[in-house]
């Protein structure tokens, strides 16, 4: 029993001797710098080769001291709460941590430490890895990714305008010949002429849309804030859609509170919120009411359009301020249109400092609210946001 107990005694000091020779085998050529630091005190017991190479410094200029003692990364030089980190969490990970070399310059590094304990001590290796490169390339990889992104943006942005003069005169076109200016036209001509305004205007409305998309991505959107009442918006809103629901089944009314106060922000911006938020409950509502509400509420401006149409399922309310989605009437069958006007009222609505939601039951109708603060507004958003925008 005494020989087996000297036998396995044996064995486990050979086997605990490989382990160190192994460990030592890695310490030395691995390609990641390798600090091992006393867990009570942060000075340094070890340092491998890699790390010297890339500090610069000489193995015995860093073993002995604490580790905010040597300069070695400014992060944790200036402040031992950084080290305190490191002896608290068994793992700790640090990228884009600036180590400081000998000769001033800093390279970008990878900082993983782990705490583990030998012979009853408390230890932590901490592996530093050069990720300057990693790094470069990765901004180069953005820039060309920003640069392609903008070439985009530009080419969108020059096709819509493009198309916009040859569709003011074929809309002007229209009109005039309609109008009979051109001479005179029957019934049936008339009728053919009024569906190509339609699909003209609608045209014109998808351009539209498409430019101020691409402002809201490219973030050139300009939002003109000036001292405005909110109700003269609302009434102008009003009076234009009133025409437009005239042939229709539904009521258009206002509840509006002439107690509110002045409020800053950019009219055309609003208006065309408040026209399409109107404009999307006549979609939906083939007769009721639909009303338009001005309130105050906790130092905000509430603007609420209600309907009475089909609602919204809850399983749709999710996807309805989103790029490219598409309200579906009650019969399941979407309406026309880009996808884009709901995202586009939240960007401008965001850009406000305000919030845009819906409350809907469906079946019964949908609410959409926007608000405004009456505060005066950040100087962010009451500038041009970029020299182009």
């Amino acid at each position: 029993m005494i020989i087996r107990d000297i036998t396995d005694c044996k064995k486990a000091e050979e086997a605990l001797r490989d382990s160190e020779t192994r460990y030592r085998r890695l310490f030395e050529t691995a390609k990641d710098g390798i600090l091992l630091l006393d867990a009570e005190s942060g000075k340094i017991i070890d340092v491998n080769p890699f790390l010297i190479e890339m500090r610069g410094f000489s193995h015995e200029h860093l073993v002995g001291k604490a580790i905010w003692q040597i300069g070695l990364f400014k992060d944790i030089a200036s402040n031992k709460n950084k080290f305190m980190e490191l002896q608290r969490q068994k793992y700790v990970r640090y990228e884009d941590l600036p180590l400081e070399t000998t000769d001033g310059q800093q390279v970008e590094v990878e900082f993983v430490s782990n705490v583990y304990t030998v012979d009853h001590k408390k230890l932590i290796q901490c592996n530093i890895r050069d990720i300057t490169e990693r790094k470069r390339a990765e901004r180069e990889m953005e820039e060309k990714l920003r640069q392609t992104i903008e070439m985009k943006l530009d080419f969108i942005s020059m096709v819509s305008h493009e198309l916009r003069t040859p569709l003011t005169v074929i809309k002007e076109g229209i009109a005039l010949a309609a109008d009979g200016s051109a001479g005179e036209i029957n019934d049936e001509q008339k009728e053919l002429l009024g569906l190509s305004k339609k699909n003209v205007d609608r045209l014109a409305k998808f351009i539209n849309d498409v430019l101020d998309f691409q402002k809201l991505e490219a973030d050139r959107m300009t939002i003109d804030a000036q001292p405005n009442h909110i109700n003269e918006t609302v009434r102008n809103v009003y009076e234009t859609m009133t025409l437009a629901a005239k042939d229709t089944r539904v009521d258009l009314l206002l509840e509006l509170d002439d107690r509110l106060p002045k409020v800053a922000f950019d009219n055309d911006k609003i208006t065309q919120v408040l026209t399409n938020l109107v404009d999307n409950a006549m979609k939906f509502t083939e007769k009721g009411n639909i009303v338009i509400k001005t309130s105050e509420k906790n130092g905000m401006v509430h603007v609420s359009v209600s309907d009475t149409g089909c609602g919204i399922k809850k399983t749709e309310l999710s996807r309805l301020f989103r790029m490219f989605e598409q309200l579906s009437t009650g019969g399941e069958r979407k309406t026309g249109g880009t996808g884009l006007g709901l995202a586009i009222c939240k960007g401008i609505i965001e850009r406000h400092n305000g919030k845009i939601w819906i409350d809907s039951v469906f079946g019964k109708g949908s609410k959409f609210t926007f608000t405004l603060p009456i505060r005066v507004m950040s100087k962010r958003y009451s500038r041009r946001r970029r020299k182009n925008g």
